[in-house]
């Protein structure tokens, strides 16, 4: 009975292995035929092969150019590499025309590429850029990304060309920074104008300027300096009276720095003007320059010529000779300035 048992197993044994042995050859054909498909999608994958159709994408003037074959004897061309190549469209004005056999650059392939620090690329769209024999760039603009494995292949004027794009949208990006930056201060600013401008405005530059109305002849800055002060006077009392007010106003404090500039400016005189158009039309019996009328009009006028310590000396002279000395000395001034 064992030995009936052991005749069976190997008879199963013979027919299993007779089976595989003759299944054995199309497995391996399939296996075979398996690894050329792989190894030629794989080709196709890896390189821009004859006939293969490319973008151009700088502005010499091509649109689409048709692969012949790639330089040093290769099978294909992968990025950074050059090709010899068919122009198959082109703009009428360009520099280079539809038919004219052309080098170019690879710097798209719509392949996965690998990295050395894992990462990988891949575009959607085969495209190259037009160079001369030297390798040159033909046009002056690159058009969309390109990676930076052109700079192995030393391709860096096209990187260059390339970075113009990404440098304007860098430039731009700071400058909006900037700008925003600046506008943030300037309003800042703004809002805290009055506090910022309004003590040199409305206090510092005035006093300069009553300083030298003081040692001046004329009476037209006297009458700016002073009625601007006592202006002045009267909108520090409005706000002292009406502060709780005044506080519901914001545009209050803008306001008055408006109005002070008008008054206070040279280019307005604004003060002089409110004197001049208001002010004295309703104040009478305004006193002379020196507060009395004991000079007559000729003796004033040319008191008002002097500077203020002149004046003074003159009127000293005056109070001690008297008017008639005085007189007599400027007819002789007089006679004096027409000889000459």
């Amino acid at each position: 009975m064992a030995a009936t048992f052991a005749s069976r197993c190997a008879r199963v044994g013979r027919s299993l292995f007779g089976g595989l042995s003759n299944s054995s050859p199309g497995l391996f054909t399939t296996s075979h035929e398996m690894t050329c498909n792989n190894l030629f999608t794989q080709q196709q994958r890896t390189f821009i092969q004859m006939r293969t159709v490319l973008k151009v994408v700088d502005n010499s003037g091509a649109k689409k150019v048709m692969c012949i074959q790639a330089l040093k004897g290769k099978k294909g061309a992968r990025l950074g590499d050059t090709i010899i190549a068919s122009v198959k469209e082109a703009h009428p004005n360009g520099k280079v025309k539809k038919g004219k056999v052309v080098y170019g650059v690879v710097v798209r392939a719509a392949m996965q590429k690998g990295r050395c620090d894992g990462s990988e690329v891949k575009f959607d769209d085969n495209a190259v850029v037009l160079v001369d024999k030297q390798g040159q760039p033909i046009g002056t603009r690159v058009f969309g990304p390109v990676p930076h494995e052109l700079r192995q292949k030393k391709h860096v004027k096209i990187l260059t060309l390339a970075g113009e794009k990404k440098a304007f949208g860098f430039a731009l990006k700071h400058s909006l920074l900037a700008f925003f930056f600046i506008m943030g201060i300037l309003g800042t600013m703004a809002r805290h104008l009055d506090t910022i401008v309004g003590p040199g405005v409305l206090l510092l530059y005035p006093l300069y300027a009553s300083m030298r109305a003081i040692e001046s002849p004329s009476t037209l800055d006297d009458q700016q300096w002073l009625t601007y002060w006592i202006l002045y006077s009267f909108i520090t009392l409005f706000e002292l009276s009406c502060y709780k007010i005044l506080a519901w106003f914001p545009l209050w404090p803008y306001m008055k720095l408006v109005f002070c500039l008008w008054l206070v400016l040279p280019t307005f005189n604004g003060a002089a003007y409110i004197y001049e158009n208001y002010v004295r039309q309703y104040v009478k019996n305004i006193g002379s320059f020196y507060g009395n009328s004991k000079h007559p009009e000729d003796q004033k006028q040319v008191l008002q010529m002097l500077s203020f310590d002149a004046r003074k000396a003159v009127e000293r002279y005056i109070d001690t000779y008297g008017s008639e000395a005085f007189e007599r000395v400027v007819k002789a001034a007089d006679r004096e300035a027409r000889r000459h």
